[in-house]
C-alpha cells in the first residue's frame, strides 16, 4: 500500500534529491512542498499553497481544511518542515537516524523499516498506554519514533537542531456575541457546507450511522444534497446495553436511507491481531473492531464514507464535561464536606458492575467528588490509576501523564475552567483515541473517510462559541441537539451516548475466558522484557473471571499489548 512517506538528508549538498511519496507536490523559490490529503475540500492547489507560504509563513497551513499532512523542504536554507492537519486526522510519524537523515511516514509500521531503526520500547509510552488505552503524541511506543500533534509542525535544520511549533493562530480565541438561536442557525449552515465539500469527492457516499445525534445529523443534512437515497451502515450487538441499531433504524427510516446492519459477534474479535500488526503499536479502544467491520461494509458500497466524529469534543457532549460543570457550579460548597459525603456514599453503593449500567455511572461520578478537579476528570477515562500502574509496572519510575494535561490547562489560565478541560478533549482524546481509531480501522481499505464536523470553519466557530451555548447544567452539545429536534426521531434525544464499544465484561468471562487465563499463565513468554507484575495480572484475571470485579477494560488493554507483541 502506498503511504505518504519520505527520507531526506539535509546535510547532503543536494537535499532536493530526496525520496518522497506524496499525492501532490510543487516547487517554487527553492522550496519543495509535498502533501497528502483531500485538496478538493480546500480552495488552494498545492502550487497556490506554496505561494501562500512564501507570503504568510506557517500560518498559511491554517487556511487548509480536512485531513492532510505535508513535508516542506527548503533547499537553500537546508531545512525541512513536517506538519499535519488541525485535528491530526492524518497521522505523521517521524524519526531522525544516527546519520542525521530524517524519515517520516503516515504508517508507523512502515517507518520501522527505515534504515538504522532500533525497536526499543519507550517505557513512558507504555505507562501512558495503561493509563488511557492509547499513546499520546508526540510519543509512540518506540523511543526513536515521534508523532505530530494536531496542527503541529516540526522543523529540522542541517545543523541538527529540531524545533516543534504549531501553525494554529489562537488556542482560545475571543467569544462571539450571538444568541443561541443564531448559534444553532450558523452551526447548521457550516455543517451543511462541510458536507457539501465532502460530497465533492464522490456524490454517492456511505454513512456510518450509530443511534446518536452526530451521525444522524450528518445523514439528515446530506439527504437533500444526494441524487438518490443514502447508504447507511450500522453495527448491532446482542447485548441491549450496547446495541443502538434499533435507534439507528429509526433515523434511517425517517430519512429514507438504505440501511445495512452488521451484527458484531465474539468471533469478530479475530480482526484484532491484523489491525494491531498494521498499527505498529498497541491500542486498546475496543470500538476499533466494530468500526473496522462497519468500514469494511462501507467499502463495498462506496469509496467514501462520512462519520459523525467530533461532535462531542467540539460541543461538550460528554457526561464528564457536564460533571465538571456541576462541580464548578458547586465550588462554593465546603470541599472537605462534599468529599466526606461522597466517601460515605461509596461505602453504601454496590461495587461497580456493567460499565454501561446506571449504578456504575453514578458510582464513577460520586468517586470523582473525592478527588481534585483534574484527577476527577481523568478518572472518567482512566484504565489503571497511578497506584494501579505502580503495581502493574513493578514500581518502575515514570512520569504521570497528568503533568502533560496540566500544561494544557495552564495554557488557558485566563479563560473559563470548562473551556480549558474541553481543550483536553480536542488536543488529546479526539486525535489520540477517536481519530487514531478511524485511522487504524481503515488500514488497507480502498476508502476515504470524511468527518464533516471537523471542518476547520466549524471547528473555529465552535471554539468561539460561549460555553453557555454549548453546554448547560442539564443539556450537552446544545446546538447539535437543537438541530436534532428538527431533523431526527425524538427517541434519539432521550438516549445516552453508547458508540461502538464492545460488551467486554461478559465476553472476557465467557467466550474469551481461556485467553484471559493465558494472560498471566504465559506472561513470561510474551512479556520478554519483564515489564508487568505477574502476580498482579493473575489477581485481575481471577477477580474478573470469578465475577468479583469488572476489570474488563484493564484486561483488554493487557490482552491488546500481548496481541501486538506477538504479532
Amino acid at each position: 500500500m502506498r503511504f505518504f512517506a519520505g527520507s531526506i538528508d539535509l546535510r547532503s549538498s543536494v537535499p532536493g534529491g530526496c525520496s518522497v511519496n506524496a499525492n501532490d507536490s510543487a516547487v517554487a523559490a527553492g522550496l519543495q512542498l509535498f502533501i497528502s490529503g483531500n485538496l478538493q475540500q480546500n480552495s488552494y492547489s498545492v502550487a497556490e499553497l506554496l505561494e501562500l507560504y512564501l507570503k504568510l509563513g506557517l500560518s498559511a497551513f491554517n487556511k487548509l481544511n480536512g485531513a492532510f499532512c505535508f513535508a516542506l523542504l527548503d533547499t537553500e536554507k537546508r531545512q525541512l518542515i513536517l506538519g499535519c492537519d488541525h485535528c491530526a486526522q492524518k497521522k505523521l510519524y517521524y524519526r531522525q537516524d544516527t546519520e542525521g537523515r530524517i524519515h517520516f511516514s503516515e504508517s508507523l509500521k512502515a517507518l520501522k523499516s527505515s534504515p538504522g531503526f532500533v525497536p526499543e520500547l519507550d517505557f513512558q509510552s507504555l505507562a501512558d498506554y495503561f493509563a488511557l488505552g492509547y499513546i499520546s503524541s508526540p510519543r509512540s511506543i518506540y523511543t526513536q519514533i515521534r508523532l505530530l500533534p494536531p496542527a503541529g509542525v516540526v522543523l529540522f535544520k542541517a545543523d541538527g537542531s529540531v524545533d516543534s511549533q504549531s501553525y494554529r493562530q489562537a488556542e482560545f480565541p475571543p467569544k462571539l456575541d450571538i444568541s443561541f438561536a443564531e448559534a444553532a442557525t450558523e452551526c447548521r449552515r457550516l455543517l451543511t457546507q462541510s458536507i457539501r465539500k465532502c460530497l465533492a469527492v464522490r456524490e454517492r457516499p456511505a454513512f456510518l450511522l450509530s443511534g446518536g445525534i452526530d451521525s444522524g445529523l450528518i445523514l439528515a443534512l446530506a439527504k437533500d444534497l444526494l441524487p438518490e437515497p443514502a447508504q447507511a451502515i450500522s453495527i448491532a450487538f446482542s447485548n441491549p446495553l450496547y446495541d443502538e441499531s434499533k435507534l439507528a433504524a429509526l433515523t434511517a427510516s425517517k430519512l429514507q436511507a438504505q440501511h445495512t446492519v452488521q451484527l458484531f459477534e465474539p468471533s469478530d474479535l479475530n480482526l484484532l491481531p491484523g489491525l494491531l500488526r498494521e498499527a505498529g503499536q498497541p491500542f486498546a479502544d475496543s470500538s476499533l473492531l466494530p468500526t473496522r467491520l462497519a468500514l469494511q461494509q462501507a467499502e463495498k458500497c462506496s469509496g467514501l464514507v462520512l462519520t459523525g466524529e467530533g461532535g462531542d469534543e467540539l460541543f461538550c457532549g460528554y457526561r464528564r464535561a457536564q460533571f465538571m460543570l456541576w462541580r464548578f457550579f458547586c465550588a462554593g460548597l465546603p470541599a472537605k464536606a462534599l468529599a466526606a459525603l461522597a466517601r460515605l456514599l461509596l461505602g453504601w453503593l454496590p461495587e461497580a458492575g456493567e460499565q454501561r449500567s446506571a449504578w456504575t455511572s453514578f458510582r464513577r461520578a460520586v468517586k470523582a467528588l473525592t478527588r481534585p478537579a483534574l484527577p476527577a476528570y481523568a478518572g472518567f477515562q482512566e484504565l489503571f490509576s497511578a497506584e494501579m500502574r505502580q503495581e502493574l509496572l513493578l514500581g518502575r519510575a515514570h512520569e504521570d501523564y497528568l503533568k502533560h494535561w496540566e500544561e494544557i490547562l495552564e495554557a488557558g489560565s485566563d479563560v473559563e475552567a470548562l473551556e480549558r478541560f474541553d481543550a483536553l478533549e480536542l488536543k488529546v482524546y479526539l486525535p489520540e483515541d477517536c481519530l487514531q481509531k478511524l485511522a487504524l480501522a481503515k488500514q488497507g481499505l480502498d476508502l476515504q473517510v470524511c468527518c464533516p464536523i471537523l471542518d476547520r470553519e466549524l471547528l473555529e466557530f465552535a471554539l468561539r462559541l460561549p460555553r453557555r451555548h454549548k453546554i448547560s447544567l442539564f443539556e450537552r452539545k446544545r446546538p447539535l441537539r437543537a438541530l436534532a429536534k428538527e431533523l431526527l426521531p425524538r427517541e434519539l434525544l432521550r438516549q445516552s451516548k453508547r458508540g461502538f464499544a464492545l460488551p467486554m465484561r461478559d465476553w472476557l468471562r465467557q467466550e474469551m475466558a481461556d485467553e484471559i487465563r493465558a494472560l498471566h499463565e504465559t506472561l513470561s513468554e510474551w512479556d520478554k522484557q519483564g515489564f508487568l507484575n505477574q502476580r498482579y495480572v493473575r489477581r485481575l484475571c481471577q477477580e474478573h473471571l470469578d465475577g468479583r470485579r469488572d476489570h474488563s477494560a484493564r484486561l483488554w488493554s493487557i490482552y491488546c499489548l500481548k496481541t501486538w507483541l506477538q504479532g
